[in-house]
């Protein structure tokens, strides 16, 4: 068996990656190593029919012998698949974006460079071995490029990211569909987080930088966390800001970073976060 995965969590980047992998390797089945993101439920419960996944279960892991990463090199982020690493008879195939750390997986093959989305990577091998796409495979490939980069407005968007986008929509991507995920309203318990975020927040300075740091606490949980996080930004142009909510018996932490010199990814990594250098987030228990 040959298993496509990618971190928990999953965005639409690591949903994209997904789906693009599978173009590079036919043979290989899709599998989510744990939760998705909001917004990714969202989607896939609009164009479901569209995609198809398997669930693996840990009696199941004994019958995978290719494992194909995208999106992560982690182990502690790929759930019951990291059970997998450092076996025998098991070739790891790892497509990535994120910089280099000891920690990372070491791969059999694929493909690793720092670029705006990981996407971008497999769209590149897609077309230089002149594999088809369909129009909705173009489409969720621009959204996971888009969302990962700010719409190339990211200063981590890279001549990949852009070259990828103009072959999607010559492919027919179509932007449309891209922006009603990217520009979606918020509903009332992400409101009221908004709401939150703007009264808790507090202005620090951390070596000459000014940080924004907001603490608070939800009854419920409230899904797409990082949608109000994203408005807040925008409210008030924050360069570099970190969220730590707490939900009943967990503690997320959410950080952006719009300063090149600041990399919130490496601040998180302590706390077991993960994401790149200009959006990171952690799960305390």
């Amino acid at each position: 068996m040959q298993i496509i995965t990618t971190h928990v969590g999953c965005d639409f980047d690591g949903l994209a990656s997904l789906v693009a992998a599978q173009k590079l390797h036919p043979g290989a089945k899709i599998s989510f190593s744990g939760n998705l993101a909001q917004e990714v439920r969202d989607f896939i419960h609009l164009y479901g029919q569209l995609l198809s996944a398997v669930k693996v279960e840990e009696e199941d892991l004994h019958k995978i012998k290719k494992l194909i990463l995208v999106d992560t090199r982690l182990v502690a982020r790929i759930g019951i698949f990291g059970k997998l690493v450092g076996k025998k008879g098991i070739k790891i195939y790892i497509y990535d974006h994120h910089p280099s750390t000891p920690e990372d997986i070491k791969g059999d093959g694929g493909l690793c460079k720092e670029v705006g989305a990981t996407t971008s990577i497999l769209v590149e091998l897609i077309r230089k071995r002149k594999i088809p796409i369909t129009p909705f495979e173009a489409t969720l490939f621009t959204l996971g490029i888009y969302v990962d980069t700010g719409s190339l407005r990211f200063s981590s968007t890279t001549h990949l990211d852009l070259e990828s986008v103009a072959f999607l929509l010559k492919k027919g991507a179509n932007l449309e569909i891209v922006s009603g995920f990217l520009n979606r309203n918020l509903n009332e318990k992400q409101n009221n987080l908004l709401r939150d975020f703007l009264e808790k927040a507090k202005v620090k300075s951390i070596n000459g930088v000014e940080v924004v740091i907001i603490v608070t606490e939800i009854d419920d949980f409230v899904g797409g966390l990082s949608l109000p996080l994203h408005k807040f930004i925008d409210l008030k142009n924050t360069d570099v800001t970190f969220a730590v909510i707490r939900a009943r018996d967990k503690i997320y932490v959410l950080a952006r970073s719009r300063d090149p010199s600041i990399n919130v990814s490496e601040i998180l990594s302590p706390l077991g976060g993960g994401g790149h250098e200009f959006a990171a987030s952690a799960l305390i228990k």
